[in-house]
Order: C-alpha cells, then sequence, then structure tokens
C-alpha cells in the first residue's frame, strides 16, 4: 500500500504471538451495545484480513475487488462465496484478469460480512454488486473502502482489539501469508505464483 499512507520499508512477519492475538480479536463477538457501524467494521476487518493473509493478495487488489467476483450469483437471497475468484482486469492488477483461491476461513468471512451488508443497506440495493469492501461513513451509497481508510482501520484494530506487540502494516499481513504458503507448498514459489499471482518480491 505504499503511496496510500503506508511507509516504504521492509515488509516482515507477524509474530506467532501476534497472529494468535490478531484471529482471536477478528473471532471475538461484538459487543452487546455494538454500533451497526462498530459491527459493520468488525465484519469488514475480519473478511479484509483473511484475504490478505490467506490468499496472499496484494492489498490495492483486495481493495479493488468487486462482490459480484467472488459470490455465486448476485441476485440470489443466499451467499454463496466461489472458491476461486476471477478479478476483472482493472488498474489494481495491471489490467489482466486476474484469479486466485479463497480458503474456508476467508469464504465464511466474507459471507458473514455480505449478509450484514444486504441486511442494513450498505450497497444500497439487495443485489451485491459493486465495491467489495465499503466505506463505513457512506451508507447505502456504495462508496469504495479507500487504502487509507482500511490502514487506519487496521491500526486501530492493532492498538484497541487485538493489542500486538507493534503496528504491522497491511503488506505484513499479505507477506506473512505468502511464506506460510511456501511453507505449506515446500518451497515451490510457481505454487505461489498460481495461487496468488504474486512472487517474493511482492510483484504480480
Amino acid at each position: 500500500m505504499t503511496g496510500q499512507g503506508q511507509p516504504s520499508r521492509a515488509r516482515i512477519l507477524l509474530e506467532r504471538a501476534d497472529q494468535t492475538r490478531i484471529v482471536r480479536a477478528l473471532e471475538r463477538p461484538p459487543d452487546d451495545d455494538a454500533t451497526i457501524w462498530d459491527r459493520f467494521t468488525a465484519l469488514r476487518t475480519r473478511a479484509f484480513v483473511y484475504l490478505l493473509w490467506d490468499g496472499a493478495v496484494r492489498t490495492r487488489t483486495a481493495l479493488a475487488l468487486n462482490a459480484e467476483e467472488v459470490i455465486k450469483s448476485p441476485e440470489s437471497p443466499s451467499v454463496a462465496i466461489v472458491g476461486n475468484v476471477v478479478q476483472r482486469p482493472c488498474d489494481a492488477n495491471r489490467f489482466r484478469e486476474l484469479h486466485f483461491a479463497l480458503s474456508a476461513r476467508t469464504r465464511q468471512s466474507l459471507a458473514d460480512y455480505l449478509r450484514f451488508v444486504r441486511k442494513e443497506g450498505w450497497l444500497g440495493s439487495t443485489e451485491l454488486r459493486g465495491p467489495l469492501f465499503l466505506s463505513a461513513r457512506h451508507r447505502g451509497l456504495s462508496r469504495r473502502l479507500s487504502g487509507r481508510a482500511a490502514l487506519h482501520t487496521w491500526h486501530e484494530f492493532l492498538r484497541n482489539e487485538a493489542k500486538t506487540s507493534r503496528l504491522y502494516q497491511l503488506d505484513d499481513v499479505v507477506y506473512t501469508g505468502m511464506i506460510e504458503f511456501l511453507e505449506a507448498a515446500g518451497g515451490d514459489t510457481t505454487l505461489l505464483s498460481a495461487h496468488s499471482n504474486l512472487t517474493l518480491d511482492g510483484a504480480a
């Protein structure tokens, strides 16, 4: 996310203890007195972080996704998430079609988030079309979440919810996902490229 409010520096792995804190906070049910905006932000953060982490998907790629690219039918009353995303050519993916897989926890978190989005009218329509990750400040107007707002929300989550040992950048989440995938794949970088269209240098 360099150029969108995130300083340029070498990426680092999320420390194991912090990974546990982050997942615990992401899965924690909202307080009984949580506002609709708190609940929306919590569900959006959970889906966004798992997408970056498990999919090793670049932040700008995730922000550019549309809802219809991750669900099987935008018109269906149920929310069924695809196993493999096909993202349209756009600036975020250098104007070429992009394919990547979704983990089980990413699919579940996206489904929970989109059910809430539909129920509470964040898109302004019952059809799940348009920006996937939405601005909390523009309910009903289908405004896309910005990179700066995504980073701010992530840092607030680390400070106030996960209480991690340091403030990680969103690129660190992506990098951690890449390394974990490589370890599971026995170090085969071709499998990483097939999985997320990324290489270790972060290029698509």
